[in-house]
């Protein structure tokens, strides 16, 4: 991904709850996150290392496990989304 904005620290990714991270890495750093909102716990919200700047290339690796959930929200995406306004891939 390449950072569209100066000093990017955080960044908000999906992931359902029903999955077990163990292993969170930027850039193949160590990184952590928190659920911010009990309303939306699929939302993970990732602390890089980090921060980053303009046009900075970076890459996130999250190793997980789990039994997806089936049909509607909260099922398996498979392909390309705009990330945000922070980052492009």
């Amino acid at each position: 991904m390449k950072s569209l904005a100066n000093n990017l620290a955080t960044m908000d990714l999906e992931l359902h709850q029903n999955f077990t991270v163990s292993s969170l890495l930027v850039d193949g750093a160590t990184a952590t996150f928190t659920r911010p909102s009990a309303a939306t716990p699929q939302v993970m919200r990732v602390a890089f290392p980090t921060v980053k700047n303009v046009n900075q290339q970076f890459t996130i690796s999250i190793s997980y496990s789990g039994v997806p959930v089936s049909g509607g929200f909260g099922s398996i995406f498979m392909g390309r989304r705009e990330v945000s306004r922070w980052c492009a891939r």
